[in-house]
Parts: C-alpha cells; sequence; structure tokens
C-alpha cells in the first residue's frame, strides 16, 4: 500500500513538473483557442455578468474578434474570474490578436497573437493571469489523475493496473497540453472524471447508494453540463448508472429524479438568459450539431473519415502551437496509435469477458465513451460542421481510456512481456512529453511587437503631453537632454498611448524649432513601424515606443529652442495635420520641450565687477565698455538667482555731461533671442549691445543701465554695493 501511494506520489509530481515546465515554454495565447477563452475571462472580470450573443454579431463571428467564444458554458470562466480578480490590469486588457494568421508566407502566418514586449519574466498583469490560470488547469488535470487512480482501482482492484493507467495519461503529451493552458477543456475533464468516479462506484457496489453520494454525484454532473455542453452526452450513462444502482429502492429513485432536475434546471437558466442568444453557433461550436446520425452515411463524409481519424491521432498525442503544428515525424504517429489501438482492443475484450463474469463496470464505461469519439470524429468528418477531430475532445473521457490501455495491457500473454510493457511503454511516454517540452522552445512562433500595457494605474491616468484627434496620446519623450550640446545626438524615444486603434496610419514628425519657429534640425518622418506594426495595428491601452533621433547642428546660435511632435496621414500627395485635441484652439503639433543656448561667456573673467540685483533675481555679475569711431559695444554678464517670470527689457543708454539722454539700445537679452522668463537658473548669460555713435567720444558721457518689464514699462530698482537704491546702474 505505501509503496503504490509512493510511486502514484511521483507520478502526480512528474505531471506536476512536466504541466508546469509546458506552462513557461509555451507562450501565452500559443496554445489552441487561448485567446478566445482568456477574452471570456477578462470579459467576466470587467462587466461582472455573463455575456449574450450582442457581443458577438453574427452568425458567424470573426476568428479575431475576442468574442468568439463567448457561446461557451460560464462555470470555468466564472471560477478563473473570481480566482484570478485580484490581478491588476489596465482597463479593456486584451492579447493583441494575429491579424496575419494563415497569411501565405508571412513570418506572423503561425502565430495566434502578437507578443508584447511585458509578457517575460517577472511576469506581471495580462502575462501573469495567464500563467496564473494555466495553473489552475493544472489542478484541474491533477484532479484528474486521481480520479482515473480511484476509478482503474474500483473497477480492477489491483494497483499496479491503477498506477499504470494513472502513468499512461500523466505522460501523454496531449493530456500535458491540455492541464498547461486556459480552456475549458481543463474543467469539463475534471468535472466529468469526478462524475465517472461516481457512476463507477454505483456501478462496482450498487447497493450501497448513499444520499451523499448522489448529491455529490449530482454537483459533478452539474459542474461538468456547466462547463462545457457536450457533457451532454454524458447524462444517458450517468442516468443508466443511477438507475442501475437504485433499482427497487423508491427513495433512490427519488434522488435519481433530483439528480437530473438540478442540472437540468441550471442548464436550462443559462440557455434562457444567455445560451438562445447565441443562436445555432451554440450546437455547432460545442460538437452537439454532429449528432445528426444520418450524415454518417453521406459518401463526402466518407471521403474524410481518414482525415479526422489522423488528424484526433496526432493532436492528441502532441499538437503544439496555435496551428496544431505536429512536430514529430508521420511515423511517430502512426507507431503510438497502432500501440494504442492494440491496447484500446484488448482492452475491450478484456471488458466483454469481466461482463460475461458479472462485472459489468469497464464494459458500460466502455459505452460512455462511444459518443464522445462519434461527436469527436464527426466533427471533421462531417461536411455541415467544418470543425477538426481535435483530440483534446476526449478528454473528458480520458479516465476510460487509461482504463481501457490498463485492462488491455494485463491481457497480454504472462511472462517477460507484461513487465517489460509495464516499464518501457510508460518511459516511452514520459521521453515523449519531456522531448514535447523541447519542441514547445523552439517549434512555436512568437512574433513580438514593439509595445506593451500600462504597468499600473498611474501609467493609465498620467496626463499625456499632447492627446492627437486619430486616437493617440504623446505620453512622454524619453532621453530628453537638460541642455542642447550643439553637434550632439538626441536618442529621443517617444512613448505612445492608445485611446482606440487608428483608422489611418500617420507619419511623425520631430523638429528643432528656433526662437523664429524655422527648424534647425530634426528626425525622419515616417510612419511609426511601418512594416511589421503600423498605427492601425495599434490596440487600445498598448503603450508603444519609438525611436526618433536628431542630430543636433555643431553650430547653433544663441537663443530659445523648442522642440515640437506632430502627426499627419499622406493622402494622394496630400500632407493633412493631424489637429491636437487641447480645447477651443486647435494646434498641430505639441511643445514637447525648450532649451536655452546661451552665448559664450568664457570672456567674462575680464569683465568689470558689478554684483548689483536687479529686483528679486536678475544679478549683473560684470560688465565690459567698448568704445571705438563710430559706436560702443557694452556686454553684460547676467544670471538669474531664482525663475524669472517677467520678459524683461535691458536698456543700455548713453548721457552727456549735461545728464541728458544721447543713445541708446533697447532689447531683450541676446537681440531678443533669449527672454528672460527662459533663462536657467545660475548660468551666465552673456547680452551684448551696440549703440552707433557717429560723434564718438567719451569726454563728459557716461553710460548706465536699465531694467524694465516689456508689458508694463515698470523698471526694476536697482541695489548695488556702494550705492543707494535707484532704478539705474552707471556703469565705470
Amino acid at each position: 500500500m505505501l509503496a503504490s501511494r509512493a510511486v502514484l506520489a511521483i507520478i502526480l509530481g512528474s505531471y506536476v513538473g512536466l504541466a508546469v515546465t509546458y506552462n513557461l515554454l509555451q507562450p501565452i495565447g500559443e496554445a489552441p483557442d487561448e485567446p478566445a477563452h482568456v477574452s471570456y475571462i477578462l470579459y467576466v472580470r470587467e462587466h461582472a455578468t455573463l455575456p449574450t450573443g450582442a457581443a458577438v454579431p453574427g452568425e458567424s463571428p470573426d476568428p479575431l474578434s475576442p468574442a468568439v467564444a463567448f457561446d461557451q458554458l460560464p462555470l470555468y470562466y466564472v471560477v478563473l474570474a473570481l480566482a484570478l480578480g485580484p490581478i491588476w490590469l489596465p482597463p479593456g486588457a486584451e492579447v493583441h490578436r494575429n491579424p496575419f494568421i494563415g497569411w501565405p508566407d508571412h513570418p506572423a502566418r503561425s502565430a495566434n497573437i502578437l507578443h508584447r514586449l511585458d509578457e517575460d519574466w517577472p511576469y506581471r498583469g495580462l502575462a501573469l493571469l495567464i500563467h496564473l490560470g494555466r495553473l489552475i488547469s493544472t489542478v484541474c488535470g491533477l484532479i484528474v489523475l486521481i480520479a482515473t487512480y480511484l476509478l482503474v482501482r474500483q473497477v480492477t482492484a489491483r494497483p499496479g493496473d491503477a498506477l499504470f493507467a494513472t502513468a499512461w495519461l500523466a505522460w501523454t503529451p496531449g493530456f500535458l497540453l491540455a492541464s498547461a493552458r486556459v480552456n475549458n477543456d481543463a474543467a469539463a475533464m475534471a468535472s466529468n472524471a469526478l462524475t465517472l468516479l461516481l457512476c463507477t462506484r454505483l456501478l462496482v457496489r450498487p447497493g450501497r447508494v448513499s444520499a451523499l453520494m448522489l448529491a455529490c454525484l449530482g454537483v459533478a454532473l452539474t459542474a461538468a453540463l456547466l462547463s462545457k455542453l457536450h457533457a451532454l452526452l454524458l447524462v444517458p450513462f450517468v442516468g443508466g448508472a443511477v438507475a442501475r444502482a437504485a433499482a427497487g429502492r423508491p427513495w433512490q429513485r427519488a434522488g435519481l429524479a433530483a439528480l437530473a432536475l438540478a442540472p437540468l434546471v441550471l442548464l436550462g437558466f443559462w440557455w434562457l438568459a444567455y445560451g438562445q442568444t447565441f443562436g445555432s453557433r451554440v450546437g455547432a461550436a460545442a460538437g452537439i450539431g454532429v449528432l445528426a446520425f444520418w450524415h454518417l452515411l453521406s459518401p463526402a463524409a466518407l471521403a474524410r473519415l481518414p482525415g479526422a481519424l489522423w488528424f484526433m491521432n496526432a493532436s492528441w498525442w502532441a499538437a503544439i502551437g496555435a496551428p496544431n503544428v505536429a512536430p514529430w515525424p508521420p511515423a511517430l504517429y502512426a507507431v503510438l496509435a497502432l500501440s494504442t489501438v492494440v491496447l484500446l482492443g484488448a482492452g475491450l475484450w478484456a471488458a466483454r469477458h469481466d461482463a460475461k463474469q458479472g462485472r459489468p463496470a469497464a464494459a458500460l464505461l466502455s459505452l460512455a465513451l462511444l459518443p464522445f469519439l462519434y461527436a469527436t470524429i464527426a466533427r471533421q468528418a462531417f461536411p455541415g460542421t467544418d470543425l477538426d477531430a481535435h483530440g483534446r475532445f476526449l478528454l473528458p473521457t480520458a479516465p476510460i481510456l487509461a482504463l481501457l490501455v490498463a485492462v488491455g495491457r494485463r491481457s497480454f500473454p504472462a511472462g517477460w512481456c507484461r513487465p517489460v510493457l509495464a516499464v518501457a511503454y510508460p518511459g516511452a511516454l514520459l521521453a515523449l512529453s519531456i522531448a514535447t517540452a523541447f519542441a514547445l522552445r523552439s517549434g512555436i512562433s512568437r512574433p513580438v511587437i514593439p509595445s506593451r500595457l500600462a504597468g499600473d494605474a498611474a501609467e493609465v491616468a498620467a496626463s499625456p503631453i499632447a492627446r492627437f484627434a486619430s486616437g493617440v496620446d504623446l505620453l512622454t519623450v524619453l532621453h530628453l537632454p537638460v541642455a542642447l550640446r550643439p553637434g550632439s545626438r538626441l536618442p529621443l524615444v517617444l512613448r505612445w498611448r492608445t485611446r482606440r486603434t487608428p483608422l489611418h496610419n500617420f507619419t511623425v514628425f520631430t523638429h528643432l524649432l528656433d526662437g523664429s519657429r524655422r527648424r534647425v534640425a530634426s528626425s525622419r518622418d515616417e510612419i511609426p513601424f511601418a512594416r511589421d506594426f503600423p498605427p492601425v495595428l495599434w490596440q487600445r491601452g498598448e503603450i508603444v515606443d519609438e525611436d526618433q533621433p536628431i542630430e543636433i547642428p555643431r553650430e547653433l546660435r544663441p537663443g530659445i529652442y523648442s522642440l515640437r511632435v506632430g502627426l499627419y496621414t499622406h493622402d494622394g500627395g496630400q500632407l493633412t495635420p493631424i489637429p491636437v485635441i487641447s480645447g477651443a484652439r486647435e494646434r498641430t503639433d505639441a511643445l514637447v520641450a525648450s532649451w536655452p543656448v546661451l552665448p559664450d561667456a568664457s570672456d567674462s573673467a575680464e569683465a568689470h565687477p558689478a554684483g548689483a540685483r536687479f529686483g528679486e533675481a536678475l544679478i549683473l555679475d560684470a560688465y565690459r565698455t567698448v568704445w571705438n569711431s563710430t559706436e560702443l559695444r557694452v556686454i553684460l554678464y547676467w544670471h538669474a538667482s531664482a525663475r524669472l517670470t517677467q520678459d524683461l527689457v535691458i536698456s543700455v543708454q548713453v548721457l552727456d555731461d549735461h545728464g541728458r539722454l544721447t543713445a541708446q539700445h533697447d532689447s531683450e537679452p541676446v537681440n531678443g533671442n533669449l527672454p528672460t522668463t527662459a533663462w536657467p537658473i545660475g548660468l551666465t548669460v552673456r547680452d551684448e549691445h551696440v549703440i552707433a555713435m557717429p560723434d564718438a567720444g567719451t569726454a563728459g558721457r557716461r553710460t548706465i543701465v536699465v531694467v524694465y518689464d516689456r508689458t508694463t514699462g515698470t523698471r526694476l530698482p536697482v541695489s548695488a554695493p556702494g550705492r543707494p537704491p535707484s532704478d539705474t546702474l552707471p556703469l565705470e
């Protein structure tokens, strides 16, 4: 007993290890239908209700639509939405569907989704939700394995058979793949396994039916019916098992009626409130539409039968990625199919023999397998359904398959054959499962796009620099320098946030303008990521970083330079600016940053010190005066001790010996190119004024400096060492 438990623990532990490995190696969204199932979970999370047909326009929705799986039964999605609710996601978070899937020769043709930059370890946001959702599927698979062990042990009363069956299923790559993805197959196979286990107990011990057992069976069957609609195929078997066990017991017949009523009432409620709104899609998508048995007589259907059988076998053993790629040579799949058919055939023969001996459990369970086998094959064999015969649709009956394989192994002749088969066959499956992990790593297409989702609520709520009418926000610009350096390269990165998918591609321009709005430098005007990820593919909530480097000229005249970003469309030679949304005033570009470029003040050491303060924060550190025959040059060296809030005008005046004004030069600093409101704090600003002096001569003349507000004309008070307060400063 202890040895059996130890072996069982090893099998279950290896299963968990392999399933987690598959989980980590398989890119999110690259399992069959996983994006659609994730979208269902996200819908329930966001709206706190189940979807209706109003969310799925038309009878055949676009396969790229997030709503393509909304007609599925809700239990799995509600459980995951509640369990994964604490994970923070930005509003409207979705995987990015791949519009190029199936395009001939396109490099991304084999991928379900386009993969963002925030999907790698450490996981967060949507990637974390999907990987944790896969772990819940792994737990469902663990329930299936435990139920399989108990079921086989009840039927055969042999621990060796139960361990063999559990190992066979645990190391089957198709089962592991189903246990490592977000898909309602996980809930369906777990709830069906529990239902089969309880029915098996009724078949093996018909005289030991209790109210608790019926209640548990009712819960399991209800969970199965609310997980996937094709669990209806199991209802006749459950009814037969309970009726056989309850024969001649009136209270148990009443329990049977209650057992049948409860799940059907819940299923009926779902149908009336939600299911009927999807119309005929419910039956076809769930595989129930293939129950028109007369289609099997169609010659066209028979012609499709070999392909359906082959795909069912290949996908059961290993079919990876969105297009269900078979990673192994056809010969290997043929060997696997042959060995399985032999074991299943031997198991059916042994079940028939046991039934003749008064042990009908295995034979009756085999009958429960047949409707699922038929429905799976018919999905692809019937021309009217146009679905695939994926082996995962047999997973609800996986414990029955494992039982027949285990019983079939015991049917082989005694001697060396049985123990070798007991070790070699599961060992080969384990090796195949390990090899499949390597195939997951290298065999799945993972096209990466230069986008991500917001990392936290602050990034979602962050105010952008500009909101453009095309549906994108310029959130910020990275790597802005503190100061412009002539001849340098600005490695700018524009960070865009998508409010809604743009209807048309746009071109981005990034210009460096001088104070007269003349362009002095720019990046290349181009559509962002035009080849692989143009704006028409950007999805709501995505953040895209775009490189826009600018080469600064080696010579820049002193002044204020501004960085501006804008968008425009180009249609038939016509350039149409995309306006910035900014209230009543319409703008066609956004101011990102501005920098002052200061004149060279290296000659200030030769200047005459002044130390005069104008107003609160404008300091004249030094000055120089240079007279020649025709003009007077006055060079002033200023700095701001705090941010200047007024646009100030510097007036250099020449007075005669009677104090009368003879000449002057008024301008904002640096000939109007460097307004005081743009001055950096603490840096020296060299300001030169040239005054024409036709009758030049210094005798009896003196020079003063006045500073006044450009708007009001009010002079700033002057304080200087050794001088009384005034509104002028004489220069020596």
